[in-house]
């Protein structure tokens, strides 16, 4: 109970973490509260002469909950002089972060390794006190062995000595993503801390991500023109994504003095060097004639290359470049093409254009006559799509009368498209059904096509003729 108390004021009172960020005091709840302000010094005393260490770290636990530092630590101190354990980690920490007494990283590791010497597990603390003291090597040893008795913190505790060891920025950006992956703010502010790091090393990738962190308001206070200070440092070395997102703001003024002609060298900087993003920005300014007069041939050319890569937003102007014959020979089965794979990828305008298109391109087909047939009506039937096409609408009408319609229909065979009642079918006989298959299946369309009309376990042909093709929708 008593480690288990000390350890969980101390990390209440101390947030920390590789970084060594400065302590945050709250209070904490635990079992007993008999210390009362009148009578501090006498109780201290007392426990000081009767050598009672359980009872002065009682009095560190209940100062600890109503912020009485100063005599918190000299409870602790006393404890830890007794050769209490959990006393001399919590000393350690006090002197660590300077709760209570005076900061002393020296005295730290003293206190620290005392409690461990008695199986008290402080490894973590004592990487903390040498990433403090810079003496990346003895952190190292220390944190390896907290990772070895199965302590996570001290998994990145190692990656940023080794880190700062070596200086190397690639693997400090690397420790500032893993921190970015987590939800709390304390993680972001670490995340924050490494590309912090990185940049100042000169890494143009921790430049870009803390120019990202400043325009973002992530881990820290938001500021543009910090944001943009480290957009440009990275730019100016080449990196990018930090030369697209300095585009954009060249583009849209943010942060800078609106700028379309630099904002498109930077484009087609990024754009040359494979970037995506940049690869896509680069063909809407073509497009549109942003920054530059319209040329669709240089669209077309960098929309290929962004859409090649999986952009969806390019895959869909590539479509639009498609339909329209701009920059291209106008290619409606490209086009068509090319909006799938950007509504494959969730992209609603591509999904709206695709509709739109099939919707425009549809050959109809009017199926006048149907072979009488067989059919047990004690239960409910499914119309199948048995074709060795895609069919787009399917319409049954006798009469004036609409029996049912169904419009997408999957293209794969056996797919249930229809779900009708008996006393429908029955009356299908002389129905005049009517077709739409997609344009690009309508060359392989017979004059006969086979539909099935399946029932349990009964498959029944219902073999439809059809006239000459009436054209395209309109």
């Amino acid at each position: 109970m008593k480690k288990f108390a000390i350890v969980l004021v101390m990390m209440v009172m101390a947030v920390v973490n590789v970084l060594g960020q400065a302590p945050v005091v709250t209070a904490t709840v635990h079992e007993g509260n008999s210390w009362d302000a009148g009578d501090f010094e006498a109780q201290f005393a007392k426990a000081k002469q009767d050598k009672d260490a359980d009872a002065l770290l009682m009095m560190a636990l209940d100062c600890a909950e109503i912020n009485k530092l100063e005599e918190m630590a000299k409870c602790y101190k006393a404890a830890a002089e007794l050769g209490n354990a959990d006393a001399q980690f919590g000393f350690g920490m006090c002197n660590q972060y300077g709760t209570g007494v005076k900061e002393n990283v020296q005295q730290a590791l003293v206190w620290y390794k005392k409690a461990a010497a008695q199986g008290y597990d402080a490894n973590f603390q004592l990487g903390e006190c040498y990433v403090q003291m810079k003496n990346y090597t003895e952190a190292l040893k220390w944190y390896r062995k907290g990772k070895d008795n199965g302590d996570d913190r001290c998994v990145n505790g190692e990656a940023f000595a080794a880190a700062m060891q070596s200086k190397d920025g690639k693997k400090m950006v690397d420790l500032g993503y893993n921190y970015s992956q987590g939800k709390s703010y304390d993680r972001r502010q670490q995340a924050v801390k490494c590309f912090k790091i990185a940049a100042e090393w000169g890494n143009a990738e921790g430049q870009y991500m803390l120019g990202r962190c400043y325009d973002e308001g992530y881990g820290i206070k938001k500021d543009l023109q910090q944001a943009i200070f480290w957009f440009k440092k990275s730019a100016v070395q080449g990196y990018a994504p930090a030369q697209n997102k300095l585009a954009i703001c060249y583009f849209q003024g943010d942060g800078v003095e609106k700028n379309e002609q630099e904002g498109l060298k930077l484009f087609t900087k990024a754009a040359e060097q494979g970037n995506s993003n940049a690869q896509y920005n680069l063909a809407v300014r073509y497009y549109n004639g942003e920054g530059v007069a319209k040329d669709y041939d240089n669209a077309m050319k960098w929309a290929l290359k962004s859409a090649a890569q999986g952009h969806d937003q390019a895959q869909f102007l590539v479509g639009i470049l498609y339909e329209y014959g701009l920059g291209c020979q106008k290619d409606i089965e490209k086009a068509k093409e090319w909006y799938q794979q950007s509504a494959n990828q969730g992209y609603e305008q591509a999904k709206k254009a695709l509709a739109e298109l099939d919707a425009k391109t549809a050959t109809v087909y009017n199926i006048s006559r149907i072979v009488p047939y067989k059919l047990k009506l004690q239960d409910d039937v499914v119309l199948v799509n048995k074709t060795p096409f895609n069919i787009s609408k399917i319409t049954v009408k006798k009469g004036s009368l609409d029996f049912f319609t169904k419009s997408n229909i999957p293209s794969r065979f056996d797919d249930k498209i229809l779900r009708s009642n008996k006393q429908i079918l029955s009356q299908l006989l002389g129905a005049t059904i009517s077709i739409q298959i997609e344009s690009s299946e309508a060359a392989k369309a017979k004059a006969i096509l086979d539909v099935v009309i399946s029932e349990e376990s009964h498959d029944l042909v219902l073999t439809i003729v059809s006239d000459a093709p009436l054209g395209k929708k309109k």
